[in-house]
């Protein structure tokens, strides 16, 4: 079964799952709305005006809390449902195996598979898809305002989306590479590190402690230098996105105001670009990245799920 055939099998978890992640998106939304009422009480002359920004500001400011736990509630149901079939697939991967290819890894290996590997599904799957839902729900509806307001930084803004979209494909690949060696080092460290203490009391028995204390610290050198690599490709890639996101944000801060100095905008509206600014640039960095996080989870899935082929059983026959 792929990833995609069991979010299918669970749709309807899967549509409440979508709506409570949406009403993230609308909950960091009103609070944004909310600070700009608030520097819109400044502008107001009668008393009428003032009242009705201060309803605004208290149902903007409120609402999400309310919003947060309808959405925690919507959401768990599917995270429960789909972690408890991946690990009915990881453990009937296993069971599908014949002896002499279960006796090929060490028991050791499955059990990294049930345990360590579905563990980083689990975060990196629904971190990454609640954020990708949360950053580009966040990214739509902040753009769909900015048209309001300023059709030139809403258009900017989608321009340096496409940079910054361009900036992750580039990394892609090395990042789900360096994603796959990491939990294949992990395996390894597992066989290897159980291995020792297996022999432990042979170990202890003969005082031969020193011998095994370099290769140890092998296996860990071995592991900690693969997870060092992955950290620093991602955080060339985190610095590079900084920089362009930073960059856009301070030359939009200008622009705006300049506009608010002509008079072109209202101080609300200022205030709703200066936070909406920031936060689509910088959600859209987090949902980019994400993205290959998403990915590198589906490799995770299929590699505890997916059954092995074999390759005398497609073969066809021939007479």
């Amino acid at each position: 079964m792929t990833l995609n055939q069991l979010l299918r099998k669970n749709k309807k978890q899967l549509t409440l799952y979508l709506i409570g992640a949406f009403m993230t998106t609308i909950s960091g939304l009103f609070f944004t709305l909310a600070l700009s009422n608030a520097f819109g009480i400044i502008e107001e002359a009668d008393s009428a005006g003032i009242l009705r920004r201060i309803a605004l500001v208290l149902l903007f400011a409120f609402t999400p809390i309310f919003t947060q736990m309808l959405s925690r509630f919507l959401r768990i149901g599917f995270m429960r449902d789909i972690l408890i079939q991946v690990r009915t697939l990881a453990y009937e991967k296993i069971m599908s195996h014949t002896y002499e290819s279960f006796r090929k890894n060490p028991k050791e290996h499955y059990m990294s598979m049930l345990v360590s590997d579905i563990n980083l599904f689990e975060k990196d799957f629904f971190l990454s898809f609640l954020n990708i839902i949360y950053s580009f729900g966040s990214f739509i509806l902040g753009v769909t305002i900015l048209t309001f307001i300023s059709p030139i930084i809403a258009l900017a803004t989608l321009f340096v989306s496409l940079i910054l979209f361009t900036v992750t494909k580039v990394f892609e690949p090395v990042a789900r590479k360096t994603k796959q060696q990491t939990q294949e080092a992990n395996a390894n460290y597992n066989v290897q590190l159980t291995n020792i203490l297996n022999g432990m009391e042979v170990i202890k028995l003969y005082h031969v402690e020193e011998n095994f204390k370099k290769p140890f610290e092998n296996i860990v050198f071995a592991l900690e230098n693969i997870k060092k690599r992955a950290f620093r490709i991602d955080e060339f890639q985190s610095n590079l996105n900084h920089w362009i996101a930073g960059t856009f944000q301070m030359i939009i801060y200008i622009y705006a105001t300049y506009l608010y100095i002509q008079d072109l905008v209202s101080l609300t509206s200022l205030i709703l670009v200066f936070n909406l600014i920031g936060q689509l640039v910088w959600s859209m960095i987090s949902g980019f990245n994400f993205i290959n996080r998403f990915k590198t989870s589906i490799d995770i899935f299929n590699r505890i799920t997916q059954p092995q082929v074999n390759p005398q059983a497609v073969n066809k026959m021939t007479f």
